[in-house]
């Protein structure tokens, strides 16, 4: 068994992010002082010859220390009564892109077969916690927490010639977004990138 744990932390000061201000405004600000800390630990188990097992798990604390001057979301921005630009404290409030806890735990199968053949098969359970995908911590960017399934499983040669296979990525169907913000000149609404579906792919691989 394999067991490897690392704490890291580090502090910024005049963090640079880009953040839409409304309209067709986007501006690069200052985001005073972050800390961000966390504790990542990963391990390998090897089950018996044909069966390993594998698991990581990460904790991250991203916290803005001083941040009196955040961006606003677009409903503070239209009741924002001025002067100047709109600006909301975010001191003590969590940064973007930053799930509190991710991990995931996996297997990877391989074993001979009495016909000169191998059997072939990994899987993967991923865990995700909810995250902000903006800077303006706005509820509507919020992407929930969610857990993905992947699996493979195929036969090869035993020479690794060729190889015939089936992969199944995110079996769960989870509708998840890599990035979320407000549409420009259209006050209250807002666009998501998403990530695949369920997808099935299946595969063939030769060499000679």
């Amino acid at each position: 068994m394999r067991w490897n744990t690392s704490l890291f932390t580090t502090e910024y000061t005049d963090q640079q992010q880009s953040v839409f201000l409304g309209g067709v405004t986007f501006a690069v600000i200052n985001a005073a002082e972050a800390t961000i800390s966390g504790i990542e630990s990963e391990a390998q188990f090897q089950a018996t010859d044909s069966l390993n097992v594998w698991a990581n798990l990460a904790h991250l604390n991203f916290e803005y220390d001083n941040y009196p001057t955040g961006p606003c979301t677009q409903p503070q921005i239209q009741t924002w009564p001025g002067p100047g630009a709109c600006t909301q404290d975010l001191t003590g409030r969590v940064g973007p892109n930053a799930p509190d806890w991710n991990g995931a735990i996996g297997f990877n199968f391989d074993r001979p077969l009495t016909n000169g053949m191998r059997l072939i098969a990994s899987g993967v359970l991923s865990y995700v916690d909810e995250y902000f995908t903006e800077a303006d911590l706005d509820s509507n960017v919020l992407q929930s927490s969610y857990s993905k399934i992947d699996l493979q499983m195929g036969i090869s040669s035993a020479d690794e010639k060729w190889y015939v296979g089936i992969l199944g990525k995110n079996l769960t169907d989870e509708i998840t977004t890599y990035h979320r913000n407000d549409v420009p000149l259209n006050t209250g609404t807002y666009y998501a990138l998403t990530e695949p579906p369920r997808t099935l792919y299946l595969m063939a691989r030769y060499s000679h």
